[in-house]
């Protein structure tokens, strides 16, 4: 016999988590599904502790090793979910583009 978790699996919807080598902070995870006691992953890197904010917001603390790279994250509400290549470690400042950094080009170039 077997029992059903109170919770779907969490999942995780924002796609720009980045943070620095070597260093620590906290790094906001936005999703759903998220529980006070879940637990939490990131393949090489330590995770210090989380704040729940909400089932749709954590605060993790993390300590991040010298390698830059994607980096695996791996969340269980009593459902394990692993999402792979989610957390870009880099040396220096990531850029997200915006839509006024794009120059709108008509015809042939």
């Amino acid at each position: 016999m077997y029992t059903l978790a109170n919770y779907p699996a969490p999942y995780i919807t924002d796609t720009s988590l980045s943070f620095m080598p070597s260093s620590s902070g906290n790094l906001t995870i936005k999703g759903a599904f998220f529980t006070p006691t879940m637990t939490i992953n990131i393949t090489g890197h330590t995770v210090n502790y989380f704040t729940f904010i909400s089932d749709n917001e954590i605060l993790v603390n993390i300590t991040t090793s010298a390698n830059e790279g994607n980096f695996d994250i791996t969340l269980n509400n009593g459902v394990t979910s692993t999402f792979i290549g989610r957390l870009l470690i880099v040396l220096g400042t990531v850029h997200k583009p915006q839509l006024a950094d794009w120059t709108i080009i008509s015809g042939t170039p």
